[in-house]
């Protein structure tokens, strides 16, 4: 079940990046939640890779 954790945040982080690109239009001004999407994401899949 962990195992499907990373997949479905990264999936979650996506379609919020797209959000903000296509509906609102407004990436730019939070550009800083790209960043830490990435980060988080990133922390999390060493853990888990760590775990297996």
């Amino acid at each position: 079940m962990k195992i499907l954790m990373v997949p479905g945040l990264f999936k979650v982080w996506v379609f919020y990046i797209l959000y903000r690109l296509i509906i609102t239009k407004d990436l730019k001004q939070h550009i800083w939640e790209l960043y830490t999407g990435l980060i988080f994401i990133g922390v999390w899949g060493i853990v888990f890779y760590l775990m297996l």
